[in-house]
């Protein structure tokens, strides 16, 4: 199966050695060392229901490798099932602002038309009608956040959905490049702006460095906004540890699985700050 995806993506398996990367949830994911350019063999793994379809996504990725925003695309399986992309290194332990501001820039400004992501019904489909004990006191606010979204000078753009530490890659020029285009749609900035914020020392200066680049002014009203896609963020987070966990809302990061652990400590701690 795996050389059979190499034939197709006009490489040859004799020339090349895969090794198994880790911590993909939902593809299989092969490092390709060969001499001339490593490149990453993803076997994709079943569409949800949240994310967009395989097409809009190799449509976005190649758009924000257009940019040199993420890895150069070198093949797409016409049948959807596969890809190949060129490899890129991770991105150093500690990003710097500068750099993350830049792509989150860049890639906002891509020029894709892709469905609508809004926070609420994507909140509203994770629970799937539940009301868990531990985000009743919240579920009432999620209108007001959204309102509060809306309300930001920032226009509503492209938007990559899921840009933590595991989806950036540094480029061969020294870059930042995101990986995994999945969720990628039409959104608010702020949202991405959240995500992002796991990576830097200070999630404050990321959002007003980010806010001086696109020219607007860091008051009352964008501060407001970016509060609200703090809740929206966490909501979005523990529904979703809902839907994966027999619709239930564990009371302790240890019954998670490890990889979702810190999510679930993050999202509680922002609703108790935002209480």
């Amino acid at each position: 199966m795996l050389f059979h995806c190499l034939r197709q993506a006009g490489w040859d398996p004799a020339q090349c050695r895969l090794v198994p990367i880790p911590g993909a949830t939902v593809n299989r994911l092969f490092r390709v060392h060969r001499r001339g350019g490593d490149g990453v063999l993803r076997l994709h793994g079943q569409v949800s229901n949240f994310s967009v379809s395989r097409p809009q996504e190799a449509r976005a990725w190649r758009a924000a490798a257009g940019i040199e925003r993420a890895p150069a695309l070198i093949h797409w399986a016409p049948n959807h099932r596969f890809c190949l992309s060129a490899y890129a290194k991770a991105a150093p332990s500690m990003i710097q602002t500068e750099p993350l501001v830049a792509l989150l820039v860049d890639l906002h400004r891509l020029p894709v038309k892709l469905p609508e992501i809004r926070p609420e019904e994507r909140i509203e489909r994770y629970l799937a009608g539940r009301q868990p004990r531990e985000l009743r006191l919240f579920l009432p606010l999620i209108p007001v956040w959204s309102l509060a979204l809306q309300r930001s000078a920032l226009p509503h753009s492209f938007c990559h959905h899921d840009l933590h530490r595991g989806n950036l890659r540094q480029s061969e020029s020294g870059h930042l490049v995101a990986l995994d285009f999945e969720y990628a749609g039409l959104g608010h900035p702020l949202i991405d702006l959240v995500g992002a914020g796991h990576c830097v020392p200070d999630s404050d200066v990321l959002w007003r460095g980010y806010l001086d680049r696109r020219g607007v002014r860091a008051d009352d009203r964008e501060r407001q906004a970016w509060r609200a896609a703090h809740g929206l963020s966490a909501m979005m987070t523990l529904a979703w540890l809902v839907r994966i966990h027999a619709g239930e809302l564990p009371d302790s990061p240890e019954r998670l699985a490890p990889c979702w652990r810190p999510w679930w400590s993050w999202a509680m701690g922002v609703l108790r700050d935002l209480a």
